[in-house]
């Protein structure tokens, strides 16, 4: 994976907090019965730049909606 920032190769961890749901995802009555999405949340830091960011980019599909809720 390349920074964000500088393009540099990233390959420092700072931390690896496993996985977990996005944290604006709340779950309606519909939604409760269906399997409930989970992203790697492991963050890298530049050695270049020295910018910290997450390993996991994310879905281009994952969007909040107006009300704050997570469209995924």
């Amino acid at each position: 994976m390349k920074c964000r920032h500088c393009g540099a190769e990233l390959k420092l961890p700072l931390i690896d907090l496993g996985s977990a749901p996005p944290s604006n995802a709340y779950l309606t009555e519909a939604t409760l019965r269906t399997p409930e999405k989970w992203f790697p949340l492991r963050v890298l830091v530049c050695t270049e730049c020295w910018l910290a960011q997450t390993e996991y980019t994310g879905n281009c599909s994952i969007r909040l909606t107006l009300g704050g809720r997570l469209d995924l």
